[in-house]
């Protein structure tokens, strides 16, 4: 019995002194911390000063979200951006058309200005159970748009109030920079936001993700016009009389 005790307390002694170790290797600098990190960034990419006639003629930016994921000292982002999944009328820039989110579309290099919070991995968890609620949600120029879908993704994550106007209508990525720039500035983060060294992660959480030229003009956004799949681009009827006037190709994202 006597020898049985001795033995237990003598483990007991070696794997206190093995975790003092451990302990004295990460403050030394020698050993990482193998705990999961998780992050959210809102992002904003600004394309046109609201002086500039190239902000009027909706050359508004865009807005998206970065979630990232730090294991073992290999820290990943993805993106998640809000798109119209068809065109949206020019004659009625308002209307309600089907959206679509977009994973990794839109790069953090591109961001000119960041806000970062640091998540749980329950938090990480309810941003992700967001973004797929809102799969197939209407996209709206006015009431649900790139950026009333990346402050929302926020919030979810966070449960605080994420910058911008925070009102239903006219959310956009410019009020919005602005924002993440007074915030940054009142907690003592860089003015333009944290740039975080992370590779790029998986295009799909789920299932696969559709290439960029599936989605159609963002009306808050820098446009450039794209190639459109033939079957799309082309009248599927001749029309008779003088040519129509011609109708807006796709776009993608400056």
């Amino acid at each position: 019995m006597h020898a049985l005790q001795r033995s237990v307390g003598n483990a007991a002694v070696v794997r206190a002194l093995g975790r003092q170790r451990q302990i004295q290797r990460v403050e030394a600098g020698g050993e990482q911390d193998d705990r999961t990190r998780y992050r959210i960034q809102i992002q904003t990419s600004k394309t046109a000063r609201t002086h500039h006639l190239d902000y009027w003629n909706l050359g508004f930016g865009h807005a998206w979200v970065a979630l990232y994921k730090d294991e073992g000292g290999q820290e990943t982002w993805k993106s998640y951006g809000f798109f119209p999944a068809e065109e949206v009328p020019h004659n009625k820039p308002f209307a309600s058309v089907k959206g679509k989110v977009m994973r990794n579309h839109d790069n953090p290099a591109n961001a000119t200005s960041k806000l970062t919070a640091e998540l749980t991995e329950e938090q990480y968890n309810s941003a992700r159970d967001f973004i797929r609620t809102n799969e197939g949600r209407s996209y709206n120029l006015a009431t649900f748009n790139c950026t009333t879908f990346a402050r929302a993704v926020f919030e979810a994550a966070t449960g605080e109030s994420a910058p911008g106007l925070g009102l239903p209508l006219f959310e956009n990525p410019n009020t919005l920079q602005d924002s993440i720039k007074r915030r940054n500035d009142r907690s003592g983060a860089p003015r333009k936001g944290e740039d975080i060294n992370a590779g790029v992660g998986s295009n799909s959480d789920y299932d696969s993700d559709s290439s960029s030229d599936e989605s159609w003009s963002n009306p808050l956004g820098g446009f450039r016009q794209m190639n459109a799949p033939a079957a799309q681009a082309q009248d599927p009827a001749p029309r008779p009389g003088p040519p129509a006037a011609p109708t807006p190709g796709r776009f993608e994202i400056d």
